[in-house]
C-alpha cells in the first residue's frame, strides 16, 4: 500500500493542452481538459521496487493570453498541481506552425494513511519541473489540424514519511523525454482536440509514462474589447441640438 501511495503522490499532469498556433495580441482562451494515464513510478530503481501503478484520472483548466504577434503566455491548474509557460511561434507558413513553449510545473500533496496497525503514517511529497516542449501543427484544412511534438522534462521529486517516532526524507532528480500527437477541430470561437503523450525516464529502469485526453477551448475576439471601448466613447460625444449652431 505504501509504495502505491507514494507513487500516486508523484503523478503530475503531462497531457498536452495546446498546439503551436499562438493567440492574436489581445486574444484570450480558456481550456477545459480531461485525461487519464499512467505516471513514471517514483520508486523505480530503489529497494522498494516498482509499485503497481493504476491508471489515474486528471483534469486541467488552462488560460492563455496573447501579448504580441507569435507570442502568448499561459497557465494551467490541475488536480494537485500548477504550471506556467511562454509559447513563441518561430515559424509560420500557410500550413505549418512551429513553436517552443518552455515552462514550469509544481505539485504538492500532504496525505495520511492509517494501516491495519492503526498507527498513522503521514506522507508529504512534492515535485518541481522545468518543461521544454517543441510543438508542430499542420493545417490539413481550414478547420482541421494535426499536431506532434517532443518534450524534455527535468523533475526534482521529494518526499517525507513520518510514523510514530520514525521520520524519513528523500529526494531524487528525474529526466523525462518523449513526445505527443494531437488532432484539433477549430470552430469560430472554440476548438475540440484530443492528444496522446508518451514519456520515458532514461535515468531509471521505469515503465513509460503516458496520458491521453480531450480538450475543449473557448476563444475571445481580440477586437471585441476595443470595439466596446470605441462604442462607449462614441456614445459620450454630445450631439448638436436642432436649431442651434454646434
Amino acid at each position: 500500500m505504501i509504495p502505491l501511495l507514494l507513487a500516486l503522490i508523484g503523478c503530475s499532469s503531462v497531457n498536452t493542452l495546446y498546439g503551436a498556433r499562438t493567440l492574436e495580441p489581445g486574444q484570450t482562451s480558456t481550456t477545459l481538459a480531461l485525461s487519464a494515464g499512467k505516471n513514471t513510478d517514483p520508486l523505480a530503481g530503489t529497494t522498494a521496487g516498482i509499485a503497481p501503478l493504476p491508471v489515474y484520472p486528471q483534469a486541467d483548466i488552462g488560460r492563455r493570453f496573447g501579448i504580441a504577434p507569435d507570442l502568448d503566455v499561459g497557465g494551467r491548474l490541475s488536480i494537485g498541481g500548477l504550471g506556467f509557460d511562454v509559447r513563441y511561434r518561430f515559424l509560420h507558413t500557410e500550413q505549418v506552425h512551429l513553436a517552443a513553449a518552455p515552462g514550469v510545473y509544481g505539485s504538492y500533496a500532504p496525505l495520511q494513511y492509517i494501516p491495519d496497525a492503526l498507527i498513522p503514517i503521514d506522507v508529504t511529497a512534492g515535485l518541481a519541473e522545468a518543461r521544454f516542449p517543441l510543438l508542430m501543427d499542420l493545417d490539413i484544412s481550414k478547420g482541421w489540424t494535426l499536431g506532434a511534438g517532443t518534450q524534455v522534462i527535468g523533475r526534482q521529486f521529494w518526499m517525507r514519511v513520518r510514523s510514530g517516532d520514525s521520520d524519513g526524507t528523500g529526494s531524487r532528480f528525474e529526466l523525462r523525454t518523449g513526445g505527443h500527437v494531437r488532432t484539433e477541430f477549430r470552430f469560430r470561437r472554440s476548438s475540440l482536440s484530443a492528444s496522446f503523450d508518451v514519456l520515458a525516464d532514461p535515468l531509471r529502469n521505469a515503465p513509460l509514462a503516458w496520458s491521453g485526453g480531450i480538450q475543449m477551448t473557448f476563444y475571445t475576439d481580440p477586437w471585441r474589447r476595443e470595439e466596446r471601448r470605441d462604442l462607449r466613447q462614441w456614445q459620450r460625444v454630445p450631439t448638436a441640438t436642432p436649431g442651434k449652431q454646434p
